[in-house]
């Protein structure tokens, strides 16, 4: 195979990615950069600048990424006192809060 054709590879498994979980995880905002093959996921909630954003090489390892970090800023009692609801973590995501491992 190419290094051509398994980058088109690559792009088409990580696009599929981001639309699936675009539509399971409605808090953030989920994109592929083709021009540095990342993974990339804005927090789309309240907190504190500069923001959560999360990125990866892979698809498991930005959404162990995103559990881990929400899960954290959540925790964190100064940086969201007056947030009103905590950011989502869905069941079988991996992570602290998260079924799957």
């Amino acid at each position: 195979m190419l290094a051509r054709d398994a980058d088109a590879a690559a792009d088409a498994v990580a696009e599929a990615f981001v639309m699936h979980w675009r539509r399971r995880l409605p808090d953030w905002w989920l994109m592929y950069s083709r021009r540095n093959r990342r993974l990339v996921a804005f927090y789309r909630g309240h907190c504190p600048p500069p923001g959560l954003i999360v990125e990866a090489t892979y698809p498991e390892e930005l959404l162990r990424r995103m559990s881990s970090e929400a899960h954290a800023l959540w925790q964190s009692p100064t940086a969201l006192a007056s947030a009103t609801r905590q950011p989502s973590l869905v069941e079988g995501l991996p992570g602290p809060r998260g079924g799957a491992r």
